[in-house]
Order: C-alpha cells, then sequence, then structure tokens
C-alpha cells in the first residue's frame, strides 16, 4: 500500500507542475482540491457530484425541494429563485431524477423559513422623525 501511496503523490505533483504551467493560478488550484475534498467527504451518503452540483439519491433530513416549499408553504417560485441568485439561499444539491442533467434544488427548511419570517427589507433610509 505505501508504493501506492508514493505513487499517487508522484502523478498528483506531476498533474499540478502541468496544471501551473499552463497558467492556472495557485487559488483556483486550491478551490479545486477544496471541491475534491468536499465531494470525497460526502461521498458515502451521496451521488458523484456532476457539474460542480451535489446530487442525492434521498432528500436529507431537513432539506426540502423547491417545488415542495411552492406546494407546502405557499412560498413564490420567483422569490425563491431571487433569494438564490442574491446568495441569500444557498442551493445544497438537487434530487437524482431520471432525465440527465433533471432534478429539483434541494434546500435548508430552516434557512428557508427564517428568511420568510423575516421582516421585508424595504431598502433606502429610514423616515425622518417629525413630531
Amino acid at each position: 500500500m505505501p508504493d501506492n501511496h508514493n505513487t499517487n503523490i508522484a502523478e498528483l505533483d506531476r498533474i499540478l507542475r502541468a496544471v501551473l504551467s499552463d497558467g492556472v493560478s495557485a487559488k483556483e488550484v486550491n478551490q479545486m482540491v477544496s471541491v475534491a475534498e468536499a465531494a470525497t467527504k460526502n461521498q458515502s451518503d451521496t451521488a458523484p457530484l456532476v457539474s460542480g452540483v451535489q446530487t442525492f439519491d434521498v432528500l436529507p433530513d431537513g432539506a426540502i425541494t423547491l417545488p415542495d416549499l411552492v406546494r407546502d408553504y405557499g412560498a413564490n417560485r420567483s422569490t425563491l429563485q431571487t433569494w438564490i441568485r442574491a446568495g441569500k439561499l444557498k442551493v445544497l444539491g438537487k434530487v437524482k431524477a431520471p432525465a440527465p442533467g433533471g432534478g429539483y434544488r434541494v434546500v435548508s427548511l430552516e434557512q428557508v423559513l427564517s428568511l420568510i419570517e423575516a421582516p421585508p427589507d424595504k431598502g433606502g433610509r429610514p423616515p425622518k422623525d417629525r413630531q
């Protein structure tokens, strides 16, 4: 087994040198390594990463799909998509679907409920205190 380990390290070193010589920054390499580590860590209970999105065979505890949120909680689909684009709502992944690339986005139910219950941010300055 130690010989296999040394071979893997040598291969990784060769690949990293080639990638860095091709102009990929060290920061980008670190990001790729982080994604690979996360995929390896979560591989036991999930399908492999597809296009950078984690695919679940079974919906994780405390998670819900966007269509279920719309149906069960009356959430507005456009609002959910806006929260995702704005970074207020993190997509955990997708549930597995029969169609290639298909599936519903999965989010944390607790995070969505806290966003729904929060007062809306109207933006702008607060009103002047008139007496």
